[in-house]
Formats: structure tokens, sequence, C-alpha cells
């Protein structure tokens, strides 16, 4: 007979914060089967062993200061006078970070931070994003418009564009356009007027939140001026995907894996497990950016069409951390 965990519900109420592009359920209300939860079976899972979840809801695009300011107002709403363990996924992570230092809030408080893959050094891969695809630019996301180092942010990212670059434009293209312009090489006219025109393209599809998940961004800015709080345990979960184990399935983070490995090692196809470490870290598991929100299941009884194998249970996963929260007395 197998032996069954045991499964306890944190003291404090749980609030469940999603990363970049996330949600909290998407699909007709009439037909929840058609429903795609972002964190599908989780919640119910953590209220089945007496837990009290809030699911976050924010911006899917937006920077971590204007994420911040929208988790505050939820749970300013819905949880006031209450000590609350927040749980962040990827962004959001970052998210809680800056809310707990910045914001500070009266009408509840913070006992705990739990950030899953999160990239608190930054990600590679946006890296990779912003010096080839031009999505990374925009440096209004996540710093106090009063700090100076939303205007050195600002500056840096003008640098890296080029001389007398304005963010979220290319000078030097513009310059080679001009100067192309001047001459009779009509090629080189064309392909410098595409390739300016492919970046002011890219430059309309740039979103505040790119620039925050940088390595530059969150080493050199973010972490400097965003301390952790004393009174607030920070605790850290990283993950890391196993490239041969392919189970039937095409995962769409091989690419992005490969890409981190280079620079960092082991990592989760978004963040590696260096960048996921904050605070006291409790360990890695062997699963990808996607497994821990369990979004790909259509049902709670359906299968997964993305998923790193029976050895990760992301329903498990929760109840675990749940259980260690109550155990650290939260």
């Amino acid at each position: 007979i197998p032996i069954q965990p045991v499964y306890i519900a944190p003291r404090n109420p749980m609030v469940l914060c999603h990363g970049l592009y996330g949600f909290d359920v998407k699909g007709p209300e009439k037909l929840p089967m058609l429903q795609v939860h972002y964190w599908r079976g989780i919640r119910e899972a953590l209220e089945a062993i007496g837990a009290r979840v809030m699911v976050a809801k924010v911006s899917g695009t937006g920077g971590v200061r204007e994420r911040a300011q929208q988790l505050d107002a939820q749970l300013a709403s819905r949880l006031e006078a209450e000590k609350v363990n927040i749980l962040g996924h990827s962004m959001g992570g970052l998210d809680a970070r800056y809310l707990i230092t910045h914001i500070n809030p009266k009408s509840y408080s913070v006992a705990s931070l739990t950030t899953v893959c999160t990239p608190h050094r930054g990600s590679p891969f946006m890296d990779w994003c912003r010096d080839y695809l031009s999505l990374g630019y925009r440096a209004d996301g996540g710093i106090e418009p009063g700090d100076r180092r939303l205007q050195e942010f600002a500056q840096f990212l003008t640098r890296i564009l080029g001389e007398n670059a304005s963010v979220g434009e290319t000078s030097q293209l513009s310059r080679l356009a001009r100067t192309s312009a001047m001459s009779d090489d009509y090629l080189s006219r064309s392909i410098a007027l595409l390739r300016m025109a492919y970046r002011r393209i890219m430059a309309a599809l740039d979103t505040p939140a790119y620039a925050c998940l940088t390595t530059d961004y969150c080493q050199r800015f973010f972490n400097p001026s965003t301390p952790n709080v004393n009174g607030v345990e920070y605790l850290s979960i990283g993950a890391y995907m196993d490239p041969t184990d392919i189970s039937g399935k095409v995962n769409p983070l091989i690419i992005p894996h490969d890409i981190i490995y280079k620079a960092e090692g082991p990592n989760d196809g978004f963040v590696s497990l260096t960048s996921a470490q904050w605070g006291h870290f409790l360990g890695s598991v062997c699963a990808d950016h996607f497994d821990f929100t369990n979004r790909w299941r259509l049902s709670s009884m359906g299968r997964d069409f993305i998923a790193s194998g029976p050895r990760f249970d992301p329903i498990d996963f929760y109840l675990r951390v749940g259980t260690i929260l109550y155990q650290r007395g939260y």
C-alpha cells in the first residue's frame, strides 16, 4: 500500500500571483470545461486541505510597478487586516518584492513571500529578445518615477540603442537610412528602410514587462533599489528542464532553454537556477517553466498538453509548499 503524503494548510491566506502573460481564468463562464485556468486545479486542491486562497489578476504585460500597484489594490480590498502568504510564479515574484519594499502596505501585512522560478537576476533569454528582436527597450516598468535609477536605466537603454537614440527607436538605423538615401545604392537604401520599419513595428509591440525581465534591469537597477524587508520571510524554488526527456511532447521552451543554458547553466526554459534563488532557497525540481501553472490542462481530470512527465505533479508541489508554510509558522 503506497504511503499517502499528509498535507497541512498554512495558517494565513495564500495569494497566487501569475507571471508574464498571466491571468486568472479565460473562456466562457457558462462552459467551464472550455475554460483555461492559469492555476488549473491548484486553488481547488489547496482549498480542499483547508487553505484560504486568493487568485490575483494583474496586467499580463505591464511593468513590475504597475502590476504591484494592481496587486496591492486587490489585497487591500479583499484581505484587509490579514497577514498573507504571497506565492509568485515567474514575474509575479518580482511584483510581490516591489509591493513589499516600495508600497509597504498598511491595511494588510505580508508574512512570507515564496517565489517559484522567478527571474530575480533576470533572464538571458529576455536579453536575447532585446538584442535580436528589439523587445525590451521601455524603461517605464519597474522603478519609482522619482528614483535616480529610472533615469540611469533609460540612459543605459539609450546607450545600447546607439548614440542619440531614444527608447523604442534606433538612431543607428536612422543614420544608416539617411546615409543610404544620399547615395545611389538603391539596395542598401531599401534594406536600411526595411530594417528601420521592422524596428518601429517591434517598438509598437514592446511592453514594459520585457525590459523588467532582462539581466541588466534586474541586477543593475531593480535589485539594488528593492532590498528585502525585515519581518518578511523570503523563500524561493527553482527548476531545471531535462532536454533529453522528450516523453512524446514538443516543448516550445527548448530554444530559450538552450540560450539560457549557454549563459547560466541549468534552467526551466526561462529562468536559470541561479536567477531563481532569493532569500532561503528551498531547492529545485525537474520541470519546465510552464509546468508550475498547470494551465495547459483543459480540465482537472484531463491530460496535460505540455508536462515534464510523471515525476512532477504541480498539484502535489503546491500542497507541499502550503505544508512548508505551515511548518514555518505561516
